[in-house]
């Protein structure tokens, strides 16, 4: 007999439930050794005893019982029990005897339990998971199997990832069970029927998936193998999308607004990595973008984990160490006052990581509360070749969300005039949904609007210390409006939303 508690039928066709007090017995997905379901025992309301009862099992030679059970408030444990009965289900006939009295498990990991059945052989019994509380502890069950002792038990593997994933290559990872000499992975394009895919095999718990085709959905199943005879059911199936593909280069001027990626993918030519393995991804979402619709996006990390994940631009390839250029980006974090998050950018030539050729940005106290910050540096490349621009978020574990939107990245002086670093003109309010107020203290001769391939799309005699300006019929994104005061242009940055 195998009870996996998956069916969506509860208790098991053929189980029984017994209750004295609360019901306090269910199925559930919250925890599960085998997903999607588990039975708990979950006394959240007053005292309970509760028996869950297996159908009718007769036992065979050197019998054993195996299950795997999961603890959580294990300070307000009463008891767990393991009974048996000749007679009947129905624990009011008195008929039931005690196998063991579990004691309280280890909080919140997955136990496996194994008692010796072989006194009860050729005879058929009812097995009672026994649960007392008030106001207690939840005591989750799985995979309960009673059959002869080393017969086939080995499962399939649990909580499958992807933790890198390409525009060629994915890199899978799952949980061992114990016990298993190898695996079988079975793949094909999303919907393909089982037994009809192509294979490979994997004697660690993750597999480098290569050789796959850009921005296309495949599904996976896992079957464990624990020795020549004994192999589990394949898992349930896991899907991924692998990332577009591209030739690598950026094309200056440059800029990403992440409006054009189908969520979660993120942009053709960009590549994520997901170094702390916590299944955590940069990923294109609609949580409080800077313009547009959508922006980058990250979850907070894992419990006891650091971030360490990194989004990397696509390649620009330097061919002259002499011009200046210009990279910004705004970014927020979703961080109340008590959720600092840690942002750094670097240049790098490798995609790997740990490679850092040059830091350009660093900011390890980011408390925006989802209002953005622009920034932007000027800078010169070292050498010729292939670079990238890496956001890596390094924040502590716990934190909250981090959005990132609007990176543009462009030759200094690309949109044809010049440029100087100190200045008094004050804008306001910037970002803006319409209208843009601007002063200085001397007087600004006229003024032209630029967009990022610097396309001139106004120009304005003003004459004046002062001005405003209508962005109504303006597409959001950023902008770049040129001041000419004293014979000297000032350039600044503004944003549409």
């Amino acid at each position: 007999m195998i009870e996996n508690f998956d069916s969506g039928t509860f208790p098991p066709i053929g189980w029984q439930e017994y209750h004295s007090g609360v019901d306090a017995l269910t199925d559930s997905n919250i925890r599960a050794y085998s997903v999607p379901n588990s039975s708990v025992f979950d006394d959240a309301f007053g005292v309970d005893t509760s028996w869950l009862v297996t159908s009718v099992v007769n036992i065979p030679s050197n019998g054993e019982l195996t299950f795997w059970q999961n603890q959580n408030y294990d300070s307000y444990y009463i008891y767990h029990g393991i009974w048996i009965s000749l007679v009947g289900g129905n624990p009011s006939n008195g008929s039931y005897i005690e196998l063991d009295s579990l004691g309280a498990g280890t909080e919140d990991t997955w136990e496996k339990i194994t008692l010796d059945l072989s006194a009860y052989t050729g005879q058929n019994v009812y097995i009672a998971f026994k649960y007392i509380g008030d106001f207690a502890d939840e005591w989750h069950v799985d995979n309960v199997m009673i059959d002869s002792a080393g017969a086939l038990g080995c499962t399939s593997p649990l909580n499958i990832t992807d933790s890198t994933t390409g525009s060629d290559s994915a890199i899978l990872k799952w949980t061992p069970l114990g016990g298993e000499l190898y695996w079988k992975i079975e793949y094909g394009l999303t919907g393909f029927t089982l037994g009809t895919g192509s294979f490979v095999y994997a004697n660690v718990p993750y597999k480098d998936m290569q050789n796959l085709q850009p921005n296309t959905t495949y599904d996976f199943y896992i079957q464990a193998f624990c020795s020549s005879t004994d192999s589990s059911a394949f898992s349930p199936v896991f899907s991924l999308t692998t990332e577009c593909s591209s030739n690598g280069n950026m094309v200056l001027p440059f800029q990403e607004g992440f409006e054009n990626s189908s969520i979660p993918s993120i942009p053709c030519g960009w590549y994520r990595l997901d170094v702390n393995s916590d299944t955590n991804f940069w990923i294109t979402d609609t949580t409080n973008p800077n313009t547009g619709n959508q922006s980058a996006f990250i979850s907070y990390s894992a419990p006891g984990i650091n971030q360490n994940d990194w989004l990397y631009t696509p390649a620009y390839n330097v061919l002259d160490t002499t011009k200046l250029y210009v990279f910004g980006f705004s970014y927020a974090s979703r961080s109340g006052s008590a959720f600092p998050e840690k942002l750094a950018v670097h240049s790098t030539k490798i995609k790997d990581g740990t490679s850092i050729q040059h830091t350009f940005f660093e900011d390890t106290a980011i408390l925006t509360n989802n209002i953005y910050k622009d920034t932007s540096f000027t800078f010169k490349f070292n050498d010729t070749g292939k670079h990238y621009f890496g956001f890596h978020l390094f924040s502590n574990p716990d934190q909250w969300n981090f959005m990132l939107d609007d990176v543009f990245f462009r030759e200094k002086g690309s949109i044809g005039i010049k440029e100087i670093d100190i200045d008094n003109i004050i804008i306001y309010p910037n970002p803006t949904k319409s209208q843009l107020h601007f002063r200085n203290n001397t007087k600004i001769i006229n003024y032209s609007i630029y967009d990022v391939s610097g396309k001139k799309l106004e120009h304005v005699i003003l004459n004046s210390k002062k001005g405003e300006l209508s962005l109504e019929t303006y597409k959001k994104g950023i902008y770049f409006i040129v001041f000419m005061i004293n014979s000297q242009s000032i350039t600044k940055q503004i944003i549409k939303h």
